[in-house]
């Protein structure tokens, strides 16, 4: 296994991001933003949307959720994952939305990265 625990997933992925955007806080910034706009936020607003949207929003929202599982289906499918674990997008985009935005502030505070 590459990692052993939460918090070494944690680690690694944080270290991967952050030299991977060349410690760049700009390009991090931007890849958690793109991550938050396009994965995150669909799902933060189903609910008010469905609550009280217009049937026009409702729909628009309804099929941009359907685009969000169709590429994350198609994603399992491709590495050959269990495709039922696709619904736990909104899960592991919150994780990586996170790690990214605690790579960002290693790379705004210049914070050395620990190789294990």
């Amino acid at each position: 296994r590459m990692y052993d625990s939460f918090d070494s997933l944690w680690r690694g992925w944080r270290r991967i991001y952050l030299h991977a955007f060349d410690q760049n806080s700009g390009k991090l910034l931007r890849s958690a933003a793109s991550v938050f706009c396009f994965s995150l936020l669909p799902f933060f607003l189903a609910v008010p949307v469905f609550l009280g949207g217009s049937a026009a929003l409702e729909i628009t929202l309804a099929v941009i959720l359907a685009i969000i599982f169709a590429t994350a289906f198609k994603a399992h499918s491709i590495v050959k994952a269990k495709k039922r674990a696709a619904f736990l997008h909104p899960l592991a985009a919150s994780v990586f939305f996170l790690i990214l935005l605690d790579a960002l502030h290693m790379a705004f505070l210049k914070k050395p990265t620990h190789w294990r």
